[in-house]
């Protein structure tokens, strides 16, 4: 039975801290990129995500990842670089909020319709 409890642990449960912040990191800031909404072309400068980071509750080492987890979205395409403080969304980045946005549209539909764009 062992066996049993250790494959039904979430895969959370083997990440580190540092490995769990940065996804909690990444999810809100990409939250923040869905409520404004998929803006091509829009530069989000390091004030900007500053802010929305220090909106929400983190302890100041998690807000120092802050670099990290711009690093990685700009590695995977997510996210370019145009400036020293600034970023834009990439196509793939406007793809990505596109899909959490009908996602989240999907959920809080539950039970009805749902529209999805084409």
């Amino acid at each position: 039975m062992p066996e049993t409890n250790v494959r039904a642990a979430t895969p959370a449960a083997h990440r580190s801290p540092r490995a769990l912040c940065l996804e909690n990191l990444t999810r809100n800031l990409m939250n923040y990129f869905v409520a404004l909404g998929p803006l091509r072309g829009h530069v989000f400068t390091l004030r900007d995500i500053n802010l929305q980071v220090m909106m929400n509750v983190f302890a100041p080492k998690e807000r120092a990842m802050l670099d990290v987890v711009l690093a990685r979205l700009v590695a995977e395409g997510d996210l370019s670089p145009v400036s020293e403080p600034g970023y834009v969304l990439t196509d793939q980045g406007l793809n990505r909020v596109r899909l959490l946005t009908r996602a989240r549209w999907s959920v809080s539909n539950a039970g009805r319709p749902v529209h999805h764009e084409q």
